[in-house]
Order: structure tokens, then C-alpha cells, then sequence
């Protein structure tokens, strides 16, 4: 038999409903919503037909990097 690697923590990636995903970036689980129909919002996978909307975490702060500016005058035209 193979090893099994008992430490999950490692091995698994932390994944969040919306209202988790909401809660980790400090906005509301409609505003998430609205960027999902929208668009601009963090990328998010569809496990089933409904409620399975999953955020992962390394999306969720790549895409809150992504939105760290030095000034307003660095801000993009167009920004949801």
C-alpha cells in the first residue's frame, strides 16, 4: 500500500460558500452576487446547479490584490 497523507490541511484548499467568501473580504454576500452576474468579481467555481457556488481562497486574495492602489489617481476607469 501507498502512503496517505494524513495531514489534510495541506492537501485540501479552503474553499467558501458566499456568505463565507463575503465575510472574508468584508462585503456582503449580495454584493458578491451582483459580481457574479455582473462581472469584476472574484472568479468562483459552480460545483452544482444551484448553491454550489464555491469561492477559494488564494482567488479571493489574489483578487483583493489585485485592487491595492498607492493613490485614487491610480485607480482604472472602470472598477465594480
Amino acid at each position: 500500500m501507498g502512503n496517505i497523507d494524513l495531514n489534510l490541511e495541506a492537501s485540501v484548499e479552503v474553499a467558501y460558500d458566499t456568505n463565507q467568501a463575503a465575510q472574508y473580504l468584508g462585503c456582503s454576500a449580495s454584493y458578491l452576487k451582483k459580481l457574479r452576474q455582473t462581472g469584476g468579481g472574484p472568479g468562483y467555481n459552480r460545483l452544482f446547479t444551484r448553491k454550489g457556488v464555491r469561492y477559494r481562497r488564494h482567488t479571493l486574495d489574489q483578487w483583493v490584490a489585485e485592487r491595492s492602489f498607492g493613490s485614487t489617481t491610480d485607480y482604472p476607469e472602470s472598477l465594480p
